[in-house]
């Protein structure tokens, strides 16, 4: 697996756990035993998660080799490799804060391998669309022994996401008993993720699953479910009649987007770029409707980034040079690398309206989109079939409580999820056909 590590070390994905947080990693941890008699950390960066913790031997696996540990304690082994191809088992304890790359960007030949292993050796067939950091929990359940514990520090939506449900059948179907921890604040300053130190005990075959919300003074209360209210969350359904698609994904944001001024300073005109919305948070409530008058009044006048490149087609002579320009270093992100040429995107169609995905209290924004703007990035385009009247779903959409059935992030931040989001509009087309 030497040549298929690049899988999850070609960019620097490690992102340094405070300390803070990995004392109270300990802390929670050894509320389950207190001590240990191995350890292994599956991604053990500077090896901060070697202080503290009470066990007999550490072993640290970390595969970038620019980051290094200066341990000088005798029960600590620290080496530099792939963790996957560690081969001893039978820890009383896998820990650690494994990476969060998509799925999209883990290489096919390596996630096939590894869900093949886990599939042969555990009877767990993971989901295709899994984050990395899921086949580094599998890799725990795996590597500990029957007694074992796997504590690590993830994304809370592993608790209710689809492409998580594998795993959290697999545990369900050993009866082992799970703690979730909530961090309700911002643990990582530059990843819009709600982290949760989440805990698989194997030794309690009680089952079930706890939930607990802790805040930064460390102050821990249990909540009767993964939701803020106890409710349950708004499910994840396939497309109907009217359906939402994720923000188009041309590569690099300040590639392949311009602000009013800078399309004017690179010499291109509009031919070379059409109408797109990158973002709806600085819009007025209010505001029902994005016509040419508010598109301009909002974005192009204020320089917001509203012109998406037109590369998705043949190139003018102004847009060929610009693209030209382009330093090899600035476009060496995941999606350029799988275009070819890098520069040219699959084109989205025009949705019907625009939806923010991430929101707080009031909800999500929602637009008409009467001048035909690419929704990019974290904005939702929302489509449909042509007997579907868009003016009732958008009227509907807009008074829709999205706010009980959706997971809260970190201050008080709320991220739906397409498929949710196909689940209301499917709810809402099926209450009256859409009239």
């Amino acid at each position: 697996m030497r040549a298929k590590r690049r899988a999850y070390s070609s960019r620097n994905w490690k992102i340094t756990t405070p300390k803070n947080v990995v004392s109270l990693f300990w802390q929670l941890t050894h509320e389950q035993k207190d001590r240990f008699d191995r350890v292994l950390d599956m991604g053990a960066g500077d090896g901060r998660f070697a202080r503290g913790g009470h066990y007999q031997n550490y072993v640290g696996i970390e595969i970038d080799p620019r980051k290094s540990a200066k341990l000088k304690l005798q029960k600590v082994s620290y080496s530099h490799g792939c963790v996957f191809e560690h081969k001893k088992d039978n820890y009383s304890a896998c820990i650690g804060n494994p990476p969060y790359l998509r799925h999209n960007e883990i290489s096919d030949q390596w996630r096939t391998t590894i869900q093949s292993r886990f599939s042969r050796k555990l009877g767990l067939k993971l989901d295709g669309r899994s984050n990395l950091y899921v086949y580094f929990l599998s890799l725990g359940l795996q590597k500990t022994s029957f007694d074992g514990i796997v504590s690590v520090l993830i994304p809370y939506e592993w608790a209710f996401i689809p492409s998580a449900r594998p795993i959290r059948d697999y545990i369900d179907s050993n009866r082992w008993s799970v703690f979730i921890y909530r961090l309700a604040y911002p643990v990582f300053d530059d990843a819009l993720t709600t982290v949760s130190i989440s805990i698989i005990n194997k030794s309690d075959l009680e089952g079930g699953w706890r939930y607990f919300d802790v805040d930064r003074k460390g102050k821990i209360v249990e909540v009767p479910s993964f939701t803020d209210d106890g409710k349950p969350a708004l499910g994840y359904e396939e497309r109907g009649k009217v359906w939402g698609m994720r923000g188009l994904s041309p590569g690099k944001k300040r590639i392949f987007t311009l602000s009013e001024g800078e399309r004017i300073a690179r010499g291109l005109t509009k031919r070379d770029v059409r109408p797109c919305v990158t973002s709806l948070r600085e819009l007025p409530k209010p505001l029902k409707v994005l016509d040419r008058q508010n598109f301009n009044k909002h974005f192009v006048l204020k320089n917001k980034k509203c012109w998406l490149l037109r590369t998705d087609r043949i190139l003018t002579e102004a847009l060929t040079r610009y693209v030209r320009s382009i330093p090899k270093e600035q476009r060496s992100n995941w999606t350029c690398l799988n275009q070819k040429p890098w520069y040219k995107y699959k084109a989205h169609p025009s949705p019907k309206l625009l939806m923010s995905s991430a929101f707080k209290k009031s909800g999500p924004r929602i637009l008409l989109n009467s001048i035909k703007a690419v929704a990019v990035g974290s904005v939702i385009g929302i489509h449909s079939h042509s007997d579907v009247s868009m003016s009732v779903i958008h009227k509907k959409l807009r008074v829709f409580d999205f706010n009980s059935p959706i997971v809260s992030r970190e201050q008080g931040l709320k991220k739906i999820a397409v498929k949710q989001l196909n689940a209301a509009l499917n709810h809402l087309v099926k209450s009256d056909n859409g009239k």
